[in-house]
């Protein structure tokens, strides 16, 4: 048997595994749409399951990856930290809003605050998250304080933009740089029920500010992805502004769940 045989062979044996995943998680008709409609070579791939909602995917890696994480791994599933009516959520590093729509779709009265730095992936949100009011989207990066900062790889994949502050802005772009607290408090928010944040590397300087404990005790959950292979510390600047809480933890895929016993 010829290499590009074998190898034919194993592609087609993953996507009837992927297949067989997507009904048992979705059942017979809505696991095959939704299977079918990521084989189709478009530009621009739709996927409409949850609740009607049409979700926009770009037909590149990032896009295609992402959503299979959260609605096939269902990287966000709340077990073992169950939350029967979460009504205020935060979702930093929102991307193209994946996260946000398994949230809208998992809580019907959740009002969600999407926060993304990248333009391109920000007008995907935007199109993404139209029929929900309750999707507030902001375009900019949560930072540790207010500042301006500026993508550092802008030729990178789509979901892994990086930004920092004090640098020569690419191509001239600075974006706005915003505090969770600063968020609270344009969305006179007094707690949050998850706080999901994905900001490649940014969360070192998000948990260093030590103003951060004000908005961790009004949190009752979150769910972070830390990432000390693009900056240093980055886990122990986070586990050391925990230091003074109570807290339950477990990872689940890439992510880790921080449940507060406030």
């Amino acid at each position: 048997m010829g290499i590009y045989k074998i190898i034919g062979i194993r592609k087609l044996s993953l996507q009837i595994a992927e297949l067989i995943h997507w009904i048992r998680i979705y059942q017979l008709k809505k696991g095959l749409k939704i299977f079918i409609a990521l084989l189709q070579p478009r530009i621009e791939k739709k996927v409409s399951f949850a609740k009607n909602i049409p979700i926009y995917l770009r037909n590149n890696f990032s896009d295609i990856a992402i959503f299979k994480q959260v609605f096939l791994e269902q990287q966000y599933h709340l077990s073992p930290f169950p939350i029967n009516n979460a009504t205020k959520i935060i979702d930093a590093g929102a991307n193209i809003g994946l996260a946000a729509l398994y949230f809208a779709n998992k809580f019907n009265e959740a009002e969600i605050i999407s926060i993304e730095p990248e333009e391109n992936n920000f007008q995907q949100l935007l199109k993404n998250t139209q029929s929900l009011s309750r999707i507030h989207c902001e375009y900019a990066a949560i930072w540790g304080k207010e500042n301006n900062v500026s993508i550092q790889n802008p030729n990178s994949l789509a979901a892994s933009f990086i930004v920092a502050e004090n640098n020569i802005a690419i191509n001239g772009k600075t974006i706005p740089a915003i505090t969770i607290n600063s968020l609270l408090k344009k969305y006179n928010w007094t707690e949050i029920d998850i706080v999901k944040i994905d900001i490649e590397g940014a969360e070192k300087e998000v948990f260093a500010n030590e103003r951060a404990a004000e908005w961790l005790s009004k949190t009752k959950l979150l769910i972070i992805e830390l990432h000390d292979n693009y900056t240093a510390d980055c886990s122990k600047t986070f586990f050391k502004a925990l230091e003074n809480f109570n807290y339950s933890a477990t990872f689940h895929h890439e992510n880790i769940f921080i449940h507060f016993n406030h």
